[in-house]
């Protein structure tokens, strides 16, 4: 059954959840990466330059809208400005770099 949520990821459209989360809040950056999740293989993470994004709000929007709960991200993280490509485009690796930097646990202080 694990590799039948993993398959069900994978078959996400990120471009499709960053459409309705930028629906939500036009006037910031978003971007929606994979993370690996140790029971379902992997779950989506919106990193945001909004200060007053809140996942309840966008859970009701995502509902509202009709989104399946499994394209509706598990996690935000906001970020005063998201890294980018000299292009001007979103620096995916980065963000999902940033995102498994944010993931790990803080060492306790010796």
């Amino acid at each position: 059954m694990k590799w039948l949520a993993r398959f069900d990821v994978e078959m996400i459209s990120l471009a499709a959840v960053q459409g309705y989360v930028i629906t939500l809040w036009p006037d910031h950056s978003h971007a929606v990466v994979t993370q690996s999740d140790p029971k379902k293989g992997e779950q989506l993470v919106q990193v945001t330059e909004s200060p007053t994004a809140a996942r309840q709000a966008l859970v009701a929007f995502a509902r509202k809208q009709g989104v399946p709960e499994l394209s509706i991200p598990k996690t935000m993280i906001q970020v005063d400005e998201l890294p980018l490509l000299g292009t001007g485009n979103v620096d995916y690796v980065k963000v999902r770099s940033l995102v498994e930097t944010a993931a790990e646990p803080v060492a306790a202080p010796a």
